[in-house]
Parts: C-alpha cells; sequence; structure tokens
C-alpha cells in the first residue's frame, strides 16, 4: 500500500484502473485525497463462492469482507462478460458507468495445421479419435473431476490432455487418472507454446461452474478451437457466443447423451474462425475499446 501510494503521489494519474478485486481497497486507501478515479475490472464475482472463500482464507483474505467494502472509492466498473452483470450493477452506485469489454488475446495463439500434425503423431492420435483438451487451474471451481467421471462412463473413443500445474484437486485428479491411458496431465507447458496444443486438439473442454470470462476460451477461439462449456457459465462466454462455436452441456445431470454429440462437433472451418477472432480480439483491438471509455469517464 505504501509503495502504491508513492507511485501515485509521483505521477498523479487522472485514472487508475485496477484489475483484482482484493487491490481495490488498497488503491482507495492509498488514494484517498482523489479516490473518484478508481476504476475496477470484475473479472469474477466471488463473494458466496465457499471454494473461493476456502482458498482466500489459505492466503489470509476474508473474501466476503472484502466483497462488502469493494465499491468504496470506485469511479466505474468494467465486466469482461455479462455473467455477474446484474449481482455488480445491484451495487453500483452509478449504473451508467458500466462497461462490458472482453479480454483479449496476443498475436501467440493462432491455429497451425504442423503444430496439429505434429502433436497428434506424438499423442499416437489418429482421425477417429477425439483429442479433448482442458487448460487452467487443478481447482475445486475447475470441476475436472466431474468431468473425468462422466468422460470414464461415456463410450467415446478420446484422449483427454489437462494442461495445469496447481490447485486443491491437483491430488485427486492425479489419482482419477491414474493408470488411465485415456487421460493426461501436463504440469507445464510455455505459455508461447500452448497454441500447438490448442491446434492439434478437436474441442477444449470448459466444465468450470463459475467464470468471469475465461481466457482459455478466447485463446481456443483464436486457434479456431470449437469449446464445449457448462450451462451454469455460458454467459461468461460474452461476444464470443456470436460465433457459435460453443456447445453447451448440462453437468450437473451428467447426461452422457450429451457427451456422444462431441463427435459431430469437432468439424469446423478452423483457420476462418481463427482469423477474425485474431482481428476483433487482438489486444490491439480490445485497447480502443478501453481509451473510449477512459475518454467517456474523464468527461
Amino acid at each position: 500500500q505504501l509503495l502504491l501510494k508513492e507511485v501515485i503521489d509521483r505521477y498523479q494519474p487522472s485514472l487508475i484502473h485496477v484489475h483484482s478485486s482484493n487491490l481495490a481497497n488498497m488503491a482507495y486507501l492509498a488514494n484517498r485525497k482523489n479516490s473518484d478515479n478508481i476504476l475496477l475490472t470484475f473479472h469474477g464475482y466471488f463473494k458466496n463462492d465457499k471454494n473461493a472463500i476456502s482458498e482466500g482464507k489459505k492466503r489470509g483474505l476474508d473474501i466476503e469482507k472484502l466483497y462488502s467494502n469493494i465499491y468504496k472509492g470506485i469511479n466505474a466498473t468494467f465486466l469482461n462478460s455479462v455473467m455477474y452483470e446484474e449481482t455488480i450493477i445491484d451495487k453500483t452506485i452509478e449504473v451508467d458507468k458500466k462497461f462490458i469489454i472482453p479480454n483479449g488475446i496476443n498475436s501467440s495463439f493462432y491455429y497451425c495445421e504442423k503444430a496439429r500434425f505434429q502433436i497428434r503423431k506424438e499423442f499416437n492420435i489418429n482421425d477417429n479419435k477425439l483429442f479433448l483438451i482442458s487448460v487452467g487451474a487443478l481447482s475445486t471451481r475447475k470441476n475436472l473431476i466431474n468431468l473425468i467421471d462422466m468422460l470414464k462412463n461415456s463410450n467415446l473413443d478420446f484422449l483427454y490432455l489437462i494442461v495445469g500445474r496447481e490447485g486443491d484437486q491437483k491430488e485427486k485428479i492425479k489419482q482419477s487418472i491414474q493408470n488411465d491411458l485415456r487421460f493426461r496431465l501436463m504440469e507445464y507447458v510455455k505459455n508461447d507454446l500452448v497454441y500447438r496444443y490448442y491446434s492439434a486438439a478437436d474441442i477444449l473442454m470448459l466444465p468450470s461452474t463459475k467464470e468471469g470470462q475465461a481466457l482459455v476460451s478466447i485463446e481456443a477461439f483464436s486457434c479456431g478451437l470449437p469449446v464445449v462449456i457448462n450451462k451454469k457459465i455460458t454467459d461468461s462466454l460474452g461476444s464470443l457466443k456470436e460465433y457459435e462455436n460453443h456447445l453447451e452441456i448440462d453437468l450437473d445431470k451428467k447426461e452422457l447423451k450429451e457427451l456422444e454429440g462431441l463427435k459431430n462437433f469437432k468439424n469446423r472451418d478452423r483457420k476462418k474462425i481463427s482469423n477474425k477472432i485474431q482481428l476483433e480480439h487482438h489486444w490491439s483491438a480490445i485497447a480502443i475499446k478501453y481509451i473510449e471509455a477512459y475518454k467517456l469517464i474523464i468527461k
């Protein structure tokens, strides 16, 4: 907080854009003289999420108290999708100072036919086998165990690659897929190489129970990869929904019939989708949206 106050005093910014809920109060306390210039992006809203509360306690954070005081000094709010719009707007003082701007991607995410061939050869995957992938934390909120159980009971011919290093479900996931050759866990892939695995895969699996806007969904779309998403969080796709490159599945019901439909879902014009996302969701395009919003707020 002292370091933040030093930076604010030195540069006297017109706006302070906070991208972390647990830093919002800190920004307010460090900027009390001009506290009406703080903006906050909600990448999620986890006040009542038991897993988030538990994880917060481990890090010394009181999540419920944090969200109760989060609006102090906030001049405008940003969301990446409409996922938490109603919850957040109910508490926002000035509704007109609400902006929905999606996440963006850099140019390292694109569809590569050569990488697809190489990775599928490495994993010994033929064209008849479904190559499924999930990328992200191995946490309860990501709901991977539920999906693993569903896949185990399905009649699909698949390989499911999970790319993730940390999370409270790590050991449970390891035990669940142990000795089952249909599942693989890669604990680390360099960020600039992830596109190779997206290109090789047929479908990104996004079974999370809560998301603001999952960056992996934009990364996957940027590689032309279709996304299968938990029905609970479909709204987190935001503007990506218009590309019609996703399939909703109700993971609470555990209906395997929905999973059987994956075989007919993988055939898409991937280069066309990839090129469109690269153009419309590149960080340079998203930055323009932020600049326009900043100008409105200052005005």
